[in-house]
């Protein structure tokens, strides 16, 4: 978890396949969780 002036954000996974990671976040969206990915 880490605080920003927007919030806070916590992150909920790392995966080595960015798909992996878009599907999470389009779980997480259809139960409207606001979720990004970010690319290191």
């Amino acid at each position: 978890m880490r605080n920003f002036p927007q919030g806070t954000r916590i992150q909920l996974g790392a995966f080595s396949q960015e798909s992996s990671a878009r599907n999470l976040v389009q779980q997480l969206q259809n139960q409207g969780i606001s979720a990004q990915v970010y690319t290191p």
